[in-house]
């Protein structure tokens, strides 16, 4: 919720309107944890062991 109001203020500080969607909003707050949540263990397990970074 607090990236979402931050996230909304610099939106509108900005003059750029979205189309309001509780469905995205809902996918947002819940889908996208779940997903990021294994990559980032997977970048702290890669920084701690000095494994290699790199982007694709």
């Amino acid at each position: 919720m607090v990236i979402y109001r931050i996230q909304t203020r610099m939106l509108k500080r900005n003059d750029i309107t979205m189309e309001k969607s509780l469905r995205g909003f809902l996918l947002y707050a819940f889908i996208y944890p779940l997903l990021m949540q294994p990559v980032s263990v997977w970048g702290y397990f890669a920084e701690l062991t000095g494994g290699r970074k790199q982007w694709h």
